[in-house]
């Protein structure tokens, strides 16, 4: 998905570094003490000075305890640090002083099953999407848009031709009905593809960009889709 997004917009996502738990207590502890220092600077303080002492000679506790209860009490329910994330015991262990690891028994081969290779029976349908080149259009934002909505592994989006202002892409044929509903509204060039299956008029206008990919109505190469025609169910989104 971190791809598809870069080859839409384009540019590339750096990595931000997360603050520490002790950055953000740190952070945490000065707000308070500002807060503290707001309630200094304000209103005359005499009332609540005379409460303080009146408790302290009362219940004969140190003043520093009335405070520490008091700004608990201003605190609430929210804690003011947050907790250290838990050390696993065996983080504690030095590397050198781990014994070593068992070896693991060789694993038997397993069959294959259903996934891995294409149904004899499928093959290739040409559908029309509404981009092209003077939407600024290019394969790759195609390729992205079609292989995460669809959950459809890259390769086998067959032979992409992009017109002037549509585009041509060749996509395993079954492709289920309220699937291709959702590709109406999937978007690419900020422009929503409106998904159909291609007709001769589409496919014989004359063109003036170059295609890409395979020959058009080409079988995908070795392997298969992990569900025939190689789109995978879908579920609620």
């Amino acid at each position: 998905m971190l791809g598809a997004i870069e080859r839409a917009t384009r540019q590339k996502i750096e990595p931000m570094a997360l603050p520490s738990v002790d950055a953000v207590n740190e952070r945490r502890v000065a707000k308070f003490l500002d807060r503290i220092d707001g309630a200094l600077a304000g209103d005359d303080l005499s009332v609540f000075r005379d409460l303080v002492e009146r408790y302290e000679r009362e219940k004969n506790v140190p003043a520093v305890e009335i405070a520490a209860g008091l700004a608990k009490l201003v605190q609430g329910k929210t804690p003011l640090l947050l907790p250290r994330p838990a050390v696993p015991e065996t983080a504690s262990i030095a590397r050198e002083e781990r014994p070593p690891r068992a070896e693991r028994p060789a694993r038997e081969p397993r069959e294959r099953g259903p996934r891995a290779a294409l149904p004899a029976d499928v093959g290739m349908q040409t559908y029309r999407i509404e981009v092209g080149y003077r939407h600024g259009a290019q394969p790759g934002h195609i390729v992205g848009a079609i292989a995460n909505e669809a959950d459809l592994e890259s390769r086998y989006i067959g032979r992409i031709d992009i017109r002037d202002d549509y585009t041509l892409v060749d996509l395993p044929e079954g492709m289920p009905d309220e699937l291709l509903q959702h590709m109406q509204t999937v978007r690419v060039a900020s422009r929503p593809l409106r998904m159909r299956p291609a007709t001769a008029a589409d496919i014989d206008a004359p063109k003036r960009k170059r295609a890409f990919g395979p020959p058009r109505g080409a079988r995908p190469g070795p392997g298969g889709p992990r569900t025939p025609g190689g789109f995978k169910p879908r579920g609620p989104r």
